[in-house]
């Protein structure tokens, strides 16, 4: 018998014919490098996809600024400032090119704000290299320190200067809307700080100072002079006048002129404590407001016209403390009698308060006294009501309305002497609020010179309130609320609130028990699973 054919060899699954190629169980050259391909084509297309995504959100015009101090983001408020711009103005800058590192974000700040409106521009001047450019603006307006920045509008030859200072990137937007707002002013107001009887001054430091007082008039749009009645210097009809925390009688010269401002149709901010001199506080009971040592001892309605026309015995200065609604800061001797409002102890609808109690921002008034104000509509349709109003004719003083700006709390603060120990009365709970600052306005007097300007009066019973301790602590709203009770005097609108950049340091507040677990998550639990990922992963591709 023949042998039969031979088929095709059959080889057992995984036994490899001699002399076949060693490698056979390897993964082939060719795969490795299809892998690799897909690789690279996934990559490419998520390239390319980021590329899309970045041209369209550049394109919306989308931004989200993740920086701690905000710097790549404009406020609501200055960004319609800068619409509202129509005549050219240019943001100067003038520092050395050594400066430059250093002040970068300012510069970036800049020229966010110069994208805005085509007719606010950017320019630096170089002090080192541009020697002539220099030259020119200062010889045009008279000014040019460095390291400053500089609103110039193209016409004119008032320029606006901000100093540039540590704190100017917190407070650089608030600067640049509060100059453009100046600088619209064609006839800007004047803002005259009285001085000589103990008021804050300008090296007062902290507890008297009131340089940030007349940073914050700047801003506002006025133009600011400190006044000196008793050296011969005379108060302007217009003028603002500002009497910052006197403590020392004003004398019977200055209280003449005072008076001559009101009847003319002046305005007047005055500030003052339980340290108010007693002229101060006679003239201020003529006005219709008490304060401070103008507070009478247990008059009833019948005795006050006899107490606006003579007078009477007054009680002793005093002080308001708060257990609830007080801040604990720099004098943390004495905390309580830092008193603190929200929009609940602020008059929402006066021009004075509405923007502040909208922010939603606390005012701050330390070391505040008692405020009174004498008004006849408290006392309704009454005899005694028609008596005031005849006595206060008596003393020449117009009607007038009033207006309640800021007060406490009921059942919350209580007034003693400044150097009785701190001891709330039994009685607190049935306490009633206080009033801490009012708006008057008078009707004009008729031996005004000014018969078409009503005379205008704010009282704030804090004289700290306004100093540069207090104006310093950017966490609260005093400067603005400061700015528009000025311009309101001022028959100006109310000022734009911008308020400072504050740089938001990551914080976890939790107690020792979360911070276990958080600490256990982060350090163990979270670590764990990465790696545990890993290795089953590694296990399933091995």
């Amino acid at each position: 018998m023949g042998e039969p054919e031979t088929g095709p060899e059959v080889r057992k699954s995984g036994s490899p014919e001699v002399g076949e190629n060693a490698s056979a169980g390897k993964p082939r050259s060719g795969g490795f490098m299809a892998r690799l391909s897909g690789l690279g084509a996934r990559t490419v297309l998520f390239l390319v996809l980021m590329v899309l995504v970045v041209a369209a959100a550049d394109r919306s015009k989308l931004q989200a600024d993740w920086s701690a101090d905000h710097r790549f983001s404009l406020s609501p408020s200055l960004v319609r400032i800068l619409g509202e711009q129509t005549q050219p103005v240019e943001l100067v800058t003038i520092w050395r090119g050594d400066y430059e590192q250093d002040l970068q974000p300012l510069s970036d700040a800049l020229r966010l704000m110069a994208q805005v409106n085509p007719v606010v521009t950017l320019r630096h001047i170089d002090s080192q290299l541009d020697k002539g450019a220099l030259a020119d603006f200062k010889r045009r307006f008279q000014d040019a320190e460095e390291p400053a920045i500089y609103l110039a509008p193209a016409a004119g030859s008032r320029a606006f200067k901000i100093a540039v200072t540590t704190a100017t990137r917190q407070v650089l937007q608030r600067e640049v809307g509060g100059g453009l707002v100046a600088l619209r002013d064609e006839h800007p107001p004047q803002a005259a700080l009285l001085a000589g009887h103990g008021e804050l001054r300008a090296d007062g430091g902290d507890e008297d100072g009131d340089e940030l007082l007349v940073r914050t008039l700047d801003l506002a749009g006025f133009q600011t002079g400190r006044l000196e009645l008793a050296r011969g210097a005379t108060l302007p009809a217009d003028a603002l006048l500002i009497i910052a925390g006197a403590t020392a009688a004003l004398g019977a010269h200055d209280i003449a002129a005072v008076e001559e401002h009101l009847k003319d149709g002046g305005a007047a901010l005055v500030l003052g404590d339980d340290r108010l001199p007693q002229d101060l506080a006679d003239l201020l009971r003529r006005h219709g407001v008490l304060l401070g040592p103008g507070i009478p001892r247990g008059l009833d309605p019948t005795q006050w016209p006899a107490f606006l026309v003579a007078g009477a015995p007054t009680r002793p200065a005093q002080v308001l403390a708060s257990m609830h609604h007080h801040f604990v800061g720099q004098d943390a001797v004495l905390p309580h009698h830092n008193l603190l409002f929200d929009a609940a102890g602020m008059n929402p609808t006066h021009p004075v308060t509405a923007q502040t109690a909208a922010g939603g921002r606390s005012v701050l008034s330390p070391w505040s006294t008692i405020l009174t104000i004498v008004d006849p509509a408290g006392l309704g349709d009454s005899a005694a009501a028609n008596n005031l109003i005849a006595a206060y004719l008596a003393i020449g003083t117009p009607p007038f309305t009033a207006q309640r700006l800021l007060s406490t709390y009921p059942g919350d603060v209580w007034a003693a002497p400044r150097t009785d120990p701190l001891q709330p009365p039994a009685q607190l709970a049935t306490a009633k609020p206080f009033d801490l600052a009012c708006a008057l306005s008078y009707h004009a007097a008729a031996t005004s010179v000014r018969q078409d300007r009503h005379t205008r009066l704010v009282v704030w019973a804090s004289r700290q309130a306004a100093s540069d301790g207090v104006l310093g602590l950017g966490t609260f709203a005093n400067a603005a609320l400061l700015a528009d009770c000025c311009r309101w005097l001022a028959n100006r609108e109310a000022a734009t609130d911008i308020p400072a950049a504050e740089t938001a340091a990551f914080r976890v507040d939790c107690s020792d028990n979360a911070l276990t677990y958080l600490t256990a998550i982060l350090v163990a639990i979270i670590p764990c699973l990465f790696i545990g990922g890993a290795i089953i992963a590694w296990w399933e591709r091995r």
